[in-house]
């Protein structure tokens, strides 16, 4: 099966939709249709997208002509950003912003020059965006807008058709999103409430695989509530998990969000 990505390829003069394949150790366009913007569309000087609604009509008619599905690769003239897929433990903040600037340490494009970066915990590891110094911010937003508009979504923002197969070949969590797109998740987010006397913290282990990610008392239920990670196989209402409270095991159960509800 052939390893296939298709990339939106936005300049002053024309939006472009170009297929590129893995052929050996490096990559081919296999396929590319081009559409001419009229002058104003987008801003030579910024990269910014001018013209939102003529943007995303040459979008929207190449997705289906092309029959694109799933997300993309947008490239652009500056580099904008690069998503990867970070797998760690649960920590705190503090904690993960420090494995993040080791990781972006690694990548010499990084080195030396100002950026700043987002990042998205998921069920199997953090998602992280880093922002370069040389796209603001709001333009990139700009595009995510238009792309959705158009019925598309972006996989990762480049400067090159290179570069951009490149980064996605090293993208290490395409596969398991994609398995986990099929399968579903190994893991979910739940609430739970305790059902005996304790009160849960970040960090607690929840007995078959989970863990706390937050955890407090509730004065306006008088039970200990908390939030966790548990494998997709415990995490429909009413399950009833066992979670490690300073070495004390306690019973607590899967209730709906939000935990509690105020009546009017």
């Amino acid at each position: 099966m052939k390893r296939q990505v298709w990339g939106i390829q936005v300049t002053e003069t024309s939006i472009a939709a170009v297929l590129v394949e893995r052929v050996g150790e490096g990559f081919a366009v296999a396929h590319s249709v081009q559409i001419p913007f009229a002058e104003g569309v987008i801003d030579p000087n910024s990269g910014a997208c001018l013209d939102v609604g003529q943007l995303a009509g040459a979008l929207r008619t190449l997705r289906l002509a092309e029959k694109i599905r799933g997300p993309v690769s947008l490239i652009l003239p500056e580099p904008a950003y690069v998503s990867r897929l970070l797998r760690v433990p649960p920590m705190k903040p503090q904690e993960l912003t420090r494995v993040i600037r080791n990781e972006l340490s690694r990548y010499a494009a990084y080195r030396g020059t100002d950026f700043l970066f987002d990042y998205t915990s998921t069920p199997i590891g953090v998602q992280l965006a880093v922002y370069t110094s040389s796209v603001k911010r709001d333009v990139l937003a700009e595009y995510h807008k238009v792309m959705r508009r158009a019925g598309l979504s972006i996989a990762l923002v480049g400067d090159s058709l290179q570069s951009t197969a490149r980064a996605l070949a090293e993208f290490t969590g395409v596969d398991v999103l994609r398995r986990t797109k099929e399968e579903g998740p190994a893991r979910k987010l739940i609430s739970f409430v305790m059902e005996e006397k304790a009160v849960p913290r970040q960090g607690m282990p929840i007995v078959g695989g989970g863990v706390a990610t937050s955890g407090s008392h509730s004065p306006m239920l008088d039970v200990g509530i908390g939030m966790g990670y548990v494998p997709s196989t415990h995490a429909a209402l009413g399950t009833h998990l066992t979670i490690d409270v300073r070495g004390k095991l306690r019973r607590a159960r899967v209730v709906k969000r939000p935990i509690y509800k105020r009546e009017d």
